[in-house]
């Protein structure tokens, strides 16, 4: 799955391809989390950086480069998702979407939140690219009985 495609009771419905009429979106586009998803196996796109969603294939076996996001260190980024929880939660109990005193687990209702989830950005990740040192199949072919190998010596 690749594309999405809104179905008729306005549900998305997972295609492999885009569809030609212009109909299907990204997936990663449509995910609205509040989980940031890291994936790969879509090289046609290359980086995909939405707000939930990170596809990191940028085309290495075909030539283009390999792309890694890099975070903090475990340690800082507990520390930065207590403290993007911390504002979040305050800012939810302000706007009143959970009371104080009603007894919720205000961490795990704001990360139900989209809008108050951690981004990307805020817990400070990057990303990193080294181009490919060769191409190691070209686009579009494979073997019949699978994935191009890579050349002997590699």
């Amino acid at each position: 799955m690749r594309d999405l495609v809104k179905g008729p009771d306005g549900s998305w419905v997972a295609v492999e391809k885009p569809q030609e009429d212009g109909s299907s979106q990204p997936w990663a586009g449509c995910w609205q989390g509040p989980h940031h998803v890291f994936f790969g196996h879509d090289a046609k796109r290359r980086l995909q950086n939405t707000p939930y969603a990170t596809g990191l294939d940028t085309g290495c076996v075909y030539g283009g480069e390999l792309t890694a996001c890099v975070l903090p260190p475990l340690s800082e980024l507990q520390h930065s998702t207590s403290y993007a929880i911390a504002a979040a939660t305050q800012s939810a109990v302000s706007l009143g979407r959970f009371p104080e005193g009603t007894g919720h687990n205000k961490a795990t209702s704001v990360h139900q939140l989209d809008e108050t989830a951690p981004t990307l950005f805020q817990l400070k990740g990057s990303f990193v690219s080294v181009p490919s040192a060769r191409v190691y199949s070209e686009p579009g072919k494979q073997k019949a009985d699978g994935p191009a190998a890579a050349p002997a010596g590699s």
